[in-house]
């Protein structure tokens, strides 16, 4: 497999690209008793239930609007220029790439698109991400594209507000194999002009191992 196909499978899992489970002192927290899925489970009638009002008002608001848990991702926007290592099982020498990492957000700063871009002797790398929180589940989500697949990635995970290292997981095929592979990884931005993502895999003997660290510097004007 050439770098850029390791790469295409690997980097979804850094959240740049993005990147465990939730920590302690979580900036999210579990869906609240007027959540959209409590009141659906309590409303037996929905034809008694006054219609809009502040109740309503509020709940919109907060689970369709951006809040904290987005803002606190501001650290991430902006442009940075790193390098990528990558490392596997089978090919255990590391590769290492350079690129470019651009993020903004969208629509009404609901979501950061991120896209990336690097260039080696075997050709263009071009990915695309969009990272946000869903305030409905409680949790960030990242979605995943790049040139070297045809697999949407998905990941989900928390941030621990005390220390901002978001952590993420998610499962994606081995290009080579087909296995489903299972990761888990964080993004360190304490430093808003230094980012570290490291990801680990499990192999097929159920081994960890890290395949992915990436450490991007802030570009500044």
């Amino acid at each position: 497999m050439n770098s850029h196909a390791r790469f295409g499978s690997l980097c979804a899992l850094a959240v740049f690209a993005f990147l465990a489970g939730r920590a302690t002192n979580m900036l999210q927290t579990s869906a609240p008793a007027s959540s959209p899925i409590a009141l659906a489970s309590h409303n037996d009638n929905p034809a008694s239930e006054p219609a809009g009002g502040k109740a309503d008002d509020h709940a919109e608001d907060q689970f369709c609007s951006p809040g904290p848990a987005h803002r606190a991702l501001q650290p991430l926007i902006g442009t940075f220029k790193g390098t990528i290592t990558l490392t596997s099982p089978s090919n255990p020498k590391p590769v290492t790439i350079s690129g470019t990492i651009i993020r903004e957000w969208v629509l009404g700063g609901r979501y950061i698109r991120e896209t990336y871009s690097s260039s080696t002797e075997e050709g263009e790398f071009r990915g695309i991400g969009y990272l946000g929180y869903n305030a409905f589940d409680g949790r960030y989500e990242f979605v995943w594209m790049d040139s070297e697949s045809t697999a949407i990635v998905l990941e989900t995970g928390t941030l621990n507000a005390k220390t901002d290292v978001l952590s993420m997981s998610t499962a994606v095929r081995d290009t080579q194999s087909g296995r489903l592979v299972i990761g888990h990884g964080s993004v360190d931005f304490s430093d808003a002009d230094h980012q570290k993502s490291v990801t680990y895999h499990v192999d097929k003997n159920g081994e960890e191992y890290k395949a992915f660290e990436a450490n991007f510097d802030r570009v500044k004007e």
